[in-house]
């Protein structure tokens, strides 16, 4: 219940800025003791459903829309995802401290999940959070395949978290009690398609029952109606330089070398993606098999 506390909705702060101020300082706290008291010394369960509910009121004005929508850069043009607006007309300083009190809830609700065994639950937190040390957390608890469908933006926006800040490293992974490393990653070679994409090669590695679809992930990335236009070859489609369409073509390169009958199903789309992002490895990618059609990339 103390703990609880330091996270319950500040009903006597005297505006958002102070609730929010509030809030970051009580989760600050209440991270700090998670990593430091037994866990035998609170109900880590009644802790998160409070965390959880004040994190829900925090969230309230933000967008929180499906898995596609929720990561709205994966739809811009590429030289536009620097300038993006949530939306929210709020003064910068308590947007700021939104943010921060947002961040640091989810940082302790994932703290607890770990605490209950919940792994599953703590991947879904640190996707949200952007840590570029999931990939590493997934490998150690083998959380492949289809606990990762509805969160392939979210992985992608990990792998470009671990990209920009590839110098905040951190010990011992996603350990409670230990920040996640920076550095983790998957690596598989594609030297004949496209660089390497820790994500892509996460999810085109996994086979069998449990692995995502390809077409979920297509779907996930540039959306249901983009991703069937790229797979008819009728359709007159000028593809959209965004992230969400470089993060599929990324993916098929990757699928492509792991799970070639896989990646055949969807030739048309990657020869697409690849005609119009990265013209000069087409007559490579349409060499390395005769699944891929010509007379879409002459059409294109």
């Amino acid at each position: 219940t103390t703990l609880a506390s330091l996270v319950a909705w500040p009903l006597d702060a005297r505006d958002n800025a102070a609730r929010y101020l509030t809030l970051s300082r009580g989760a600050s706290v209440l991270l700090r003791l998670l990593r430091q008291w037994p866990a035998n010394l609170f109900d880590a369960n009644k802790v998160a459903v409070g965390a959880s509910a004040t994190l829900a009121r925090v969230e309230a004005g933000m967008s929180e829309a499906s898995p596609v929508d929720a990561w709205p850069e994966f739809d811009m043009p590429i030289d536009a995802n620097g300038v993006m607006d949530d939306g929210e007309s709020l003064p910068e300083s308590e947007r700021t401290l939104k943010l921060e009190s947002a961040r640091l809830l989810r940082e302790g609700l994932a703290e607890l999940s770990l605490l209950g065994g919940k792994r599953a639950e703590a991947l879904a937190h640190y996707l949200r959070l952007r840590r570029p040390g999931v990939f590493e957390f997934v490998e150690r608890h083998g959380l492949h395949g289809l606990v990762l469908v509805g969160n392939i933006r979210a992985l992608y926006a990990c792998e470009s978290a671990a990209a920009a800040s590839a110098s905040v490293a951190s010990v011992d992974g996603m350990q409670p009690g230990h920040r996640p490393r920076a550095d983790a990653k998957v690596t598989v070679s594609v030297s004949s398609t496209g660089p390497e994409s820790p994500a892509s090669a996460l999810l085109a590695s996994d086979a069998g029952a449990t692995a995502v679809p390809p077409e979920t992930v297509g779907v996930e990335l540039v959306g249901t109606d983009a991703f069937r236009a790229l797979q008819d070859s009728a359709s007159r489609l000028i593809v959209p330089d965004t992230k969400g369409s470089r993060c599929l073509l990324a993916y098929l390169d990757h699928l492509v070398v792991l799970q070639p009958s896989s990646a055949g199903k969807l030739a048309t789309a990657h020869v697409r993606l690849a005609s119009a992002l990265a013209p000069h490895r087409l007559l490579s990618l349409l060499r390395s098999s005769q699944s891929y059609p010509l007379e879409v990339a002459l059409a294109e």
